[in-house]
């Protein structure tokens, strides 16, 4: 069953590949997804793409307009009944559990009441388990300022290529430095290709730390640049790093704001391995503007100093 099965896979293969591979170049040229990047951010019209005719709003006079309104249903207030007040008060509240729950149980969990006053090992596991530790006495080289350097390679299947590059500047009295930088490339026809810049800069906060975890928020910019113009918006990061065991590093960073004229989210989780102070890593990335994405595997380098 399985032979005839993969039998006649590749018979609707062969036939479609022709149909395929006649579409995916008009495809291409027709909506490139850079362009659709700056579109979603400058709001720039795009002929390729139409959607269904706006309604125009009804002309004076018209019967929509002249009807009277019915006094039982404007002259009442919704606010006044009670039972709407306790069910907004129970979505406030369920809200700010929803904001607050990222940072509190974190904190609570890896910290208790007294919190960590920890400097930074030369690198994770150099000494002991994790990365930030007390200083445990001895001749240890331990800091209050540590930092890392990465680049990177994405993909996104298709013929969209990412590569990238980030810093991290951490200090014992928490609050860091946090930037990176992509540039994206897309083949679009044979010897035609197209590239822009994206980027962010943040200050974040360490607002729950433990020898084996750290967790960051904080805010700043984030900027799109090609060859016509840059622009430039508001971005907030949540970012997690885990110290499993010797020699894993688990990774995760939000990105969530806006840009220009539309929305902006980056996430990404990734897993490494630690050789010394350099970490190769591998995980998936997502980055979404407005309505264009890219999504696909990463890979690269980390070295920790």
């Amino acid at each position: 069953m399985s032979k005839a099965c993969t039998s006649f896979g590749c018979i609707l293969l062969a036939l479609a590949a022709p149909l395929l591979q006649g579409m995916a170049p008009a495809a291409l040229a027709q909506d490139p997804q850079l362009q659709r990047f700056r579109e979603e951010v400058r709001s720039l019209p795009n002929p390729s793409r139409t959607g269904p005719p706006s309604s125009a709003p009804p002309a004076p006079g018209t019967p929509s307009e002249t009807r009277p309104r019915s006094p039982e249903r404007y002259d009442s207030d919704p606010w006044d009944d009670d039972d709407d007040g306790g069910l907004f008060e129970s979505a406030f509240y369920l809200a700010l559990i929803a904001v607050a729950a990222p940072y509190w149980c974190p904190r609570h969990f890896l910290e208790g009441e007294y919190g960590l006053d920890g400097l930074f090992q030369r690198y994770p596991y150099d000494e002991v388990p994790g990365y930030i530790t007390e200083d445990f006495g001895g001749d240890h080289c331990l800091r209050s300022w540590a930092g890392r350097i990465a680049g990177e390679y994405a993909y996104d299947l298709d013929d969209l290529l990412r590569g990238g590059g980030s810093l991290l500047l951490n200090t014992a009295t928490r609050f860091c430095l946090d930037a990176s930088g992509n540039n994206f490339r897309e083949e679009l026809l044979p010897g035609e290709t197209d590239e822009l810049w994206t980027g962010d800069v943040n200050v974040v906060y360490r607002f729950a730390q433990h020898p084996l975890v750290e967790f960051r928020s904080g805010i700043g910019m984030n900027w799109l640049a090609d060859q016509e113009k840059a622009d430039f918006g508001f971005n907030f990061t949540y970012s997690l790093d885990v110290y499993p065991k010797k020699p894993w590093i688990v990774s995760a960073e939000i990105d969530w704001g806006w840009l220009g004229d539309t929305s902006l989210f980056h996430g990404r989780l990734t897993g490494g391995v630690l050789l010394d102070r350099f970490e190769l890593f591998t995980g998936l990335d997502y980055f979404d503007v407005g309505h264009a994405a890219f999504a696909g595997p990463l890979a690269g380098i980390r070295v920790w100093f």
